[in-house]
This record gives structure tokens, sequence and C-alpha cells, in this order.
């Protein structure tokens, strides 16, 4: 696989490379992708790990549609029982559209009316440039790891 890939982001046009410094337009090339990368593309996982007062939501694949919905649907049940100090990490999850964006926004509004926090651990260098250029950053907190992100809850 491309190492490259380690951190792409992926918008609805374009998907960016950013070790090669250049982009190919998603809908064109998805097809040309390797098989490697489209089975990438298809497969993710959701772990779910409760402490006291806070769960960390561990998402491993591409955060599209499909593990965005799996996503807010396991959010939405942590929050409705009671845990609003919740930590999203996002190491694993290699690629994100702006669909998963949409839906991490959806969790941020979701914690806000219930007075909560939201911390995002394991993002990639253009993950993060990307979550402070849409202002993510300004309604969640962003750490290098789980441990930082637990405890600045």
């Amino acid at each position: 696989m491309d190492p490259g890939l380690k951190s792409a982001i992926v918008t609805d046009s374009l998907f960016y490379i950013p070790s090669l410094g250049c982009g190919v337009r998603f809908a064109f090339h998805i097809r040309s992708l390797s098989k490697e990368v489209s089975t990438l593309l298809n497969k993710f996982d959701i772990q779910i790990r409760e402490g006291q007062k806070h769960a960390v939501i561990e998402t491993a694949g591409y955060l599209n549609d499909a593990l965005g919905e799996k996503l807010s649907e396991k959010a939405r049940e942590l929050i409705q029982n009671g845990h609003t100090q919740l930590v999203i990490n996002l190491e694993k999850t290699t690629l994100i559209n702006s669909i998963g964006i949409s839906i991490l926004i959806e969790i941020i509004e979701a914690l806000e009316e219930r007075e909560g926090t939201l911390n995002f651990c394991g993002l990639s260098a253009t993950q993060e440039r990307t979550f402070r250029m849409m202002a993510l950053a300004k309604y969640a907190g962003i750490f290098p790891d789980e441990a930082s992100a637990i405890e600045n809850l």
C-alpha cells in the first residue's frame, strides 16, 4: 500500500495524498484504486471502552457514511446512557470524507446540548490541520494520544 495513504483525507471531489503533495479526482479514480485500497475503504470497525465518567470510541477504517452512521449511533447511545465525556480515537481511521466530518459535528452538537465534552486523539497531521481549518478544534479538544485526551475531559 502507498505509504501516503496513512494520512489521506477524502473530500467529495478530491482524494488528497499528503506524502505526494497532490490529489486526484475522487469520483473518477476510485475505481482504479488497488484492490488493497478498495478493501480498506469498505472495512470499518468501532470499539467502545466505558469508564466511570467517560467513554472512548475507537474507529478504524474509512470514516464515510457507513462508518459515520455506526459512529453516530454508538455516540447517541453513550450520551443517552449518561456518558457526556467522550473521546473519539481516530488513530486507525486513515480516511475521512465530508459526510464523516458532518457526523462528527452532529456528535459535538449532541454533547453541547448535554453540557458534555468531546476530545479527539490519534489524528494524522493532515486530519488535525483539516479539523483546525474547519473550526472543530474550537468545540472539541485535539490531543496526540488517548491518555491525554481522557485526562483533559
